[in-house]
């Protein structure tokens, strides 16, 4: 049984203000729950009847949130900014009973309890600057430029201990640590100019960072065991351009494209190189509709 009370709130604010040339908006919103579940198992193994009685008692709760900003400097220029994210964090607590019978249910030969409690800890931070041009907007003629840089991060830790309900039986009592950290960078600029009413060229570019670093620690007791412990970095940047042109020609829409992109990609795990790849590919392409 648990004393503690099960519920769910979820309450959220919106907010949004323009004036003149400024529009500010902004949201925030809660989540707090509990809840658990109930497992009964039995399964037959070999010569052996396991029964299972299981008990996890969950509990979560989250910040979400979101503002930013517009700036319309003229009737043709717009900047913003924008700000996004949210912490989320778990906890579960696990409680599970073995009975170990014979076949026949008539003789018990033992029983075990296994305990896991998880820890689990998610982050997620956005930022976004943006900036828009119209040279013509009834020819759609515009430039578009967007920054963003995101961060990720993700830890759990799980404790287990499994041992026998027996006085003074031995305990193997082992934790699992991961995290995660994850960083990206992004910047892409788009360009769209149309020539004449039939004739128009878009082109545009973008680069991409990644960096994501996965480390698990295994621990049985309080010594780290190499075998089931790993620390793997990976990183990635990919950068690519393209250019397209389309043309009306008749009842024929007509267009043709090329696209550029560069990846590079680094794998390591426990400062060993295990991944080294930097190629290059192009994407053609053309149509009549």
């Amino acid at each position: 049984s648990d004393a503690r009370a099960y519920h769910r709130l979820s309450p959220s604010l919106n907010l949004n203000y323009r004036k003149g040339r400024w529009n500010l908006f902004g949201s925030y919103s809660y989540y707090d729950r509990s809840s658990f579940s109930i497992i009964n198992v039995d399964r037959y193994i070999g010569p052996e009847f396991y029964s299972q009685t299981g008990y996890t008692p969950d509990f979560s709760s989250s910040h979400n949130y979101r503002f930013g900003a517009d700036f319309f400097a003229t009737e043709k220029t717009t900047v913003g900014v924008l700000f996004s994210g949210f912490t989320r964090e778990n906890e579960s607590s696990a409680r599970n009973v073995t009975e170990v019978f014979d076949r026949d249910q008539t003789q018990q030969f033992g029983a075990f309890t296994t305990l896991n409690t998880t820890f689990t800890d998610r982050s997620n931070f956005l930022v976004n600057i943006n900036f828009k041009h119209e040279f013509q907007p009834w020819t759609d003629h515009s430039l578009n430029l967007d920054l963003d840089y995101t961060q990720y991060d993700f830890s759990n830790v799980s404790y287990l201990n499994i041992f026998q309900n027996t006085p003074g039986s031995p305990e193997s009592r082992s934790v699992q640590d991961v995290q995660q950290p994850i960083n990206l960078y992004v910047g892409k600029i788009d360009y769209t100019l149309p020539v004449d009413s039939t004739f128009k060229i878009e082109t545009g570019a973008k680069s991409s960072f990644a960096r994501i670093d996965n480390d698990l620690d295994f621990l049985r007791g309080a010594e780290l065991d190499p075998n089931l412990s790993n620390d793997f970095l990976y990183e990635e940047n990919i950068n690519a351009g393209y250019v397209n042109l389309s043309k009306k020609l008749g009842p024929l829409d007509v267009n043709a494209g090329l696209r550029a992109e560069q990846t590079v990609v680094s794998g390591k795990t426990m400062g060993q190189q295990v991944l080294d790849r930097n190629y290059l590919q192009w994407f053609p392409s053309a149509s009549a509709l």
